[in-house]
């Protein structure tokens, strides 16, 4: 027959507005704590500039015989392949535009402490960087053979004040390994933290359901993981279940390239 002593656990059976159930050493530890549940804004600091060590680049493409435009969005000017541009502060942070025949890729080009990264929303064409001294080049192909691969992703929400949030629901179709993977990685997705998550290349569906506020909705945000990262697949709902509809989110990926390595961010934004 075993002893219950209830001081232990912080219950003495009195009705008081502090009872409970945690042991009085974490009810005490607790209450030293403030917790503030508003979503606090991410701010950015405005860094200043420091000296690029490119001097001057140049852009190439490896595309077949493909009509290749690239111009800086809101200027007249195409930038001109094979040819060497210096004034580079002018092409930094901003939407540099590729047209390839009837597709459309956006493109940023941002300051890096080894030269100059590139941020481009398609994992359809390859920016293959090389550098030489101070002069770079940034040559796009859809060659593969280098063997990029992504190895971690970044979720983020570009408005940090959104008012839901999506709860991983664990399938029954799936192992228990599968499922301990994702609640162990991203049991959840919330503004407005920014989520880092490991790849994993798996062909099932991985199914969040959406919360506004406090409501449980019927939709589902499906992702699936490859060698892209994690990738947004769909929307879903459950109709057997009498609930609200779900707000569907238009999701921005970007990779990033940086140069002299092979090292790829992949960050995926819902706004």
């Amino acid at each position: 027959m075993f002893e219950f002593k209830s001081k232990r656990y912080g219950y003495t059976g009195k009705k008081t507005p502090n009872f409970n159930f945690v042991s009085q050493s974490l009810q005490s530890s607790l209450k030293k704590q403030s917790f503030d549940l508003k979503p606090k804004p991410v701010i950015i600091k405005n860094d200043k500039p420091t000296e690029l060590l490119i001097k001057s680049l140049i852009f190439k493409y490896d595309l077949s015989d493909n009509l290749v435009i690239l111009n800086i969005e809101n200027e007249n000017e195409n930038l001109n392949f094979n040819e060497e541009i210096k004034n580079l502060n002018n092409l930094l942070h901003k939407k540099i535009v590729l047209e390839l025949d009837e597709d459309i890729y956006d493109i940023y080009l941002l300051p890096h402490e080894k030269g100059i990264s590139i941020k481009i929303n398609t994992f359809d064409i390859f920016p293959h960087i090389t550098v030489d001294g101070e002069k770079q080049t940034i040559e796009f192909t859809k060659n593969r053979d280098y063997n990029v691969k992504i190895f971690e992703s970044k979720i983020c929400f570009k408005n940090p004040e959104f008012p839901f949030h999506y709860i991983y629901e664990a399938s029954d179709k799936y192992d228990g390994i599968f499922n301990d993977f994702i609640e162990s990685n991203l049991p959840e997705i919330r503004p407005p933290t920014l989520y880092t998550v490991p790849s994993k290349h798996t062909k099932n569906e991985i199914s969040f359901r959406q919360y506004i506020s406090y409501i449980k909705t019927n939709t589902f945000i499906n992702f699936k993981v490859d060698e892209r990262g994690w990738v947004f697949d769909s929307f879903s709902s459950n109709d057997d279940l009498h609930l609200p509809n779900g707000v569907l989110l238009e999701p921005l990926p970007y990779w990033i390239y940086h140069p002299r390595c092979q090292r790829i961010e992949h960050f995926l934004q819902f706004q």
